[in-house]
């Protein structure tokens, strides 16, 4: 589904998250462009996934999701909520 949206991913070998590239979406290639994104992403489509700053990620942009928190119906949604 990230590729239905044309959003850049890492394909996880293993665990419970991936990581996905919003970079485009920044309006300054910044961390602080990163948190304002994240905030519209959460009051807007009412999703939440996590900035990759917070896990020392060297680009702004990345955000975290985790897929194995919710139904493979849920994160469609979420995703299709980025459209």
């Amino acid at each position: 589904t990230l590729d239905r949206v044309n959003v850049e991913y890492t394909v996880p070998c293993s665990g419970f998250f991936l990581m996905m590239n919003l970079s485009t979406r920044l309006e300054r290639p910044t961390f602080e462009a990163e948190m304002v994104l994240w905030k519209r992403i959460f009051t807007e489509a009412r999703v939440i996934f996590t900035p990759g700053r917070e896990f020392y990620h060297p680009a702004p942009g990345w955000f975290r999701i985790v897929y194995a928190a919710c139904s493979p119906d849920a994160l469609c949604e979420a995703l299709r909520r980025l459209e």
